[in-house]
């Protein structure tokens, strides 16, 4: 008996290694018969056996294991024919299945709230919506590998060609690599733009760390480009909203969607022991919000989201679509491909839009693990500096799949082509420009200093020079001169910078100047907002300036993620042309005129921005923004001390914060306050930010434009600018209106008003306030620079100051925008 059961197991065991070997995995891709596209989510079971079934990826490709016995595979996607494939075929090798469009499509008929099955099921997927968010787990690390391709249309080609050499040498290039073809031939076979990136992500207790292994680039040398496309898509669709190409919108899995979105149970499908629901949604056509329509695919383990396919509802001129893929990790969910495609409808010939195709692949995923990888706090993203050399090799066994041989021919050619023309040399040079500077070789030239206009110096001409990465990566060295021609006058100064400790952008600086600056507007916020067009052209309504001649040195440094710091020290002195005296008072009452002005200072400078991304891109740091509220402080105390005759304490404050609500509204909140205490000239105390002068015709951002220039003085004072933009209201041809309501209130004290003699001022002690309404983009019109827009503005003065005839507290001006 003892050996007949041996003899069986053996028997037994021989079988199923026979069965095993006989079996046999089938690999291939399912698309549309019309247009060829993959198509992703496709369901596929064995004999329709529930548990022996999968599902294709975002790319539409499919692996399944058959074995002996097996019939056929059935293939069932919403509307589309569900088909049967024998499997004899399928062994044969055929790896592409071809689905027709025309299905059962169920009737879309909204129904009341209760009576939808598939509301049950949303529900419980927003129940568990923050359980099945990644970004709430304790820790993750995973590795991806990115793809961006940029694909070309005739008409974008038809452009090349008739704006450029640039094409001409790309044909040249070609035909050197693939012998004499025809010119319509090369256009077709290669992309416009590529781009792979592999990177390592760590995410532990909040901190968050990507550290950019290798990328490539078609005919660049440059690893910028990867923040740009890690902004395309969200990393999970489990936040309230979603946003996209800057633009919030509403997520269906969030509370309250059931009054604005409609939702339908597609159909019923299985993934192993589980089942899978697929419901589709789309805004109710009587809700007007911004919106997206897709498709979720729900998994009853947790009722969490397997895939969702989904897009904006509503987009003129762009079709975007968004494709993710989640599995379980560990026992919990988390993505594993992360896909968008954009298309420019605009670009059409011959039914070929260009468009943007952006491919991530996760790998290597750990969750929840009960020793974490310490992260690296100081910068969300870090570009390992060897990223951009790694070889062929690297790329190959990091990617998810071989490259296609249109890609592989945009490799060779843009990368012989770029070579030959420098391309790297032309973007850097590109992206100095966006930044406002012109770039030779090691020296940048900023714009903005070399020409200038305002009423104290009236023309101003000059030039400022600054070291880039191409004369030390260490060292910055910076020097600027000009001549204003009212107040003939001549401006100049110098500085150096050494970088002491890069993990902590660390850097030790000194310098010289001998300049002119506005009266009440402090000039050393630490990396200060970028001003835009209108904002910089204020500085022509500016007529009450001081000269400043100051020595100075500083320290500074990213000491948290969060917070950047700059202690410092200055001497020097300051000068006004104005009949003006600082008087100081003794005891006996008597006054006694201080001037000149010399100072020692000592003091601090910080920036507080909580949540903010930062990237560190070679030896420089790029700050991809935060959603919460931004600080700057700046603390100055004045000694009597070396050549310093002035003791004084001065602080100021600045916070902002936007908010940005679904779709493009969003509000603004600039608040300012400060305080100055000890003996300083009126200019070096707090003006309120106004902008009415008899040459005032425009609107100018963060400022009020009913409050003379430099009419209100403080040393104490708090401030409060609200701005509420409602986003584009219509958009018809070059109509595009866009309303923006705006309002502010100031208040201050001034303790020794009898201190300055000389000048005439109002103290807002009870307080300045304005309101106004401004009509952007009433025209739009395109430019050199993009599209610009005009519209007009008006503001209105109330309160303890405003005067009796209505039409002096009312200020009406243009509304001006560069470069939309």
């Amino acid at each position: 008996m003892k050996n007949l059961r041996l003899a069986t197991s053996l028997a037994l065991l021989l079988l199923a290694c026979t069965a095993t070997a006989q079996s046999v995995t089938v690999r291939g891709i399912v698309v549309d018969s019309i247009d060829r596209q993959p198509l992703p989510f496709v369901n596929l079971s064995v004999d329709g056996d529930r548990y022996r079934g999968t599902f294709t990826d975002p790319d539409g490709r499919y692996s399944l294991e058959l074995q002996p016995g097996d019939r056929y595979v059935e293939f069932r996607y919403v509307g589309y024919r569900t088909m049967r494939v024998p499997t004899a075929e399928l062994k044969q090798g055929l790896a592409m299945v071809v689905m027709a469009r025309g299905g059962i499509v169920l009737e879309t008929v909204e129904v009341k709230a209760g009576e939808n099955p598939a509301h049950r099921i949303i529900q419980r997927v927003i129940d568990n919506r923050r359980q099945h968010d990644p970004t709430r787990y304790n820790n993750f690390r995973y590795k991806a590998y990115d793809k961006m391709v940029l694909t070309e249309s005739s008409q974008l080609k038809d452009d090349f060609i008739e704006r450029g050499a640039m094409f001409d040498s790309v044909i040249t290039w070609m035909r050197k690599l693939e012998g004499d073809t025809t010119r319509s031939t090369i256009l077709d076979s290669i992309n416009l733009f590529l781009m792979e990136t592999v990177s390592e992500r760590n995410f532990a207790n909040g901190k968050d760390n990507t550290t950019v292994l290798g990328t490539r680039a078609s005919g660049l040398s440059r690893p910028e480009f990867f923040i740009l496309a890690t902004q395309l898509q969200p990393f999970t669709f489990y936040k309230e909203d979603i946003e996209l190409l800057e633009t919030k919108y509403a997520n269906p899995i969030a509370p309250g969607t059931f009054s604005r979105y409609f939702f339908h149970l597609e159909d019923t499908l299985w993934s192993g022991a589980d089942t899978v629901f697929v419901i589709s949604f789309k805004p109710y056509s009587h809700r007007h919000f911004t919106a997206l329509q897709g498709m979720l695919y729900v998994n009853t383990n947790g009722y969490a989201i397997q895939q969702v396919q989904a897009g904006p509802a509503r987009l003129e001129g762009l079709q975007v679509r968004m494709l993710q893929q989640y599995g379980q990790v560990n026992g919990r969910w988390f993505p594993l491909r992360l896909h968008t495609d954009m298309l420019f409808p605009t670009l059409v010939i011959n039914k070929t839009p260009a468009s943007i195709i952006t491919r991530s692949y996760l790998t290597d995923i750990h969750v929840d693990e009960a020793m974490p990888e310490r992260v690296r706090n100081r910068y969300n993203i870090r570009i390992d500096p060897a990223s951009a050399r790694r070889d062929d090799s690297f790329f190959i066994r990091h990617r998810y799949d071989t490259l296609t041989v249109k890609e592989r021919a945009t490799y060779r050619v843009v990368d012989s082509f770029g070579q030959e023309m420098n391309l790297d040399r032309k973007v850097r040079w590109a992206m100095t420009l966006v930044r406002g500077s012109v770039r030779t070789g090691p020296i940048e030239w900023p714009l903005a200093d070399w020409i200038g206009l305002n009423s104290y110096e009236g023309l101003r001409l000059g030039a400022r020079a600054r070291t880039n990465d191409n004369f030390a990566e260490r060292i910055r060295l910076e020097a600027f001169g000009a001549y204003g021609f009212r107040d003939k006058a001549v401006k100049y100064g110098g500085s150096a910078a050494y970088q002491l400790w890069p993990a902590a952008d660390m850097w030790l600086k000194a310098g010289y100047h001998n300049d002119v600056f506005e009266s009440g507007v402090y000039q050393a916020w630490l990396v200060p907002r970028k001003p835009n067009f209108l904002e910089t052209i204020r500085k022509y309504l500016v007529g009450d300036m001081y000269t400043e001649q100051a020595w100075q040195a500083s320290v500074q440094a990213q000491v948290l993620p969060a917070l950047l710091v700059e202690p410092f020290g200055r001497v020097g002195s300051w000068q006004t042309v104005m009949d003006y005296h600082l008087m100081q008072f003794g005891s006996d009452g008597l006054g006694v005129a201080l001037y000149p002005y010399y100072f020692t200072e000592a003091g601090v400078r910080l920036r507080w921005a909580p949540g903010e991304k930062l990237a560190r891109v070679g030896n420089r740091t790029e700050r991809l923004g935060t959603n919460y509220p931004i600080v700057w402080l700046n603390v100055a105390k004045g000694l009597e001390a070396g050549q310093g005759t002035l003791n004084y304490l001065k602080a100021e404050a600045l916070a902002t914060y936007t908010h940005r609500w679904r779709g493009t509204m969003s509000t603004t909140v600039n608040l300012r306050g400060g305080m100055a205490e000890g003996a300083l000239p009126y200019f070096m105390l707090f003006m309120g930010r106004g902008t009415q002068r008899e040459r005032s015709f425009y609107v100018i951002e963060d400022a009020f434009h009913t409050m003379p220039v430099h009419g209100y003085l403080s040393d104490r004072y708090t401030g409060i600018l609200l701005k509420h933009n409602f986003g584009i209201v219509v958009k018809k041809g070059f109509f595009q209106p866009q309303l923006v309501l705006q309002g502010g209130a100031l208040w201050g004290t001034l303790q020794e008003p009898a201190s300055h003699s000389g000048i005439n001022f109002r103290v807002p002690k009870l307080g300045y306030y304005e309101g106004g309404l401004v009509i952007h983009n009433i025209v739009v019109t395109k430019g050199p620079l993009g599209k610009n827009g005009f519209g007009v503005g008006a503001f209105y003065h109330f309160g303890p100051y405003a005067v009796s005839d209505w039409r002096e507290n009312l200020a009406l001006r243009v509304a001006y925008r560069l470069g939309l």
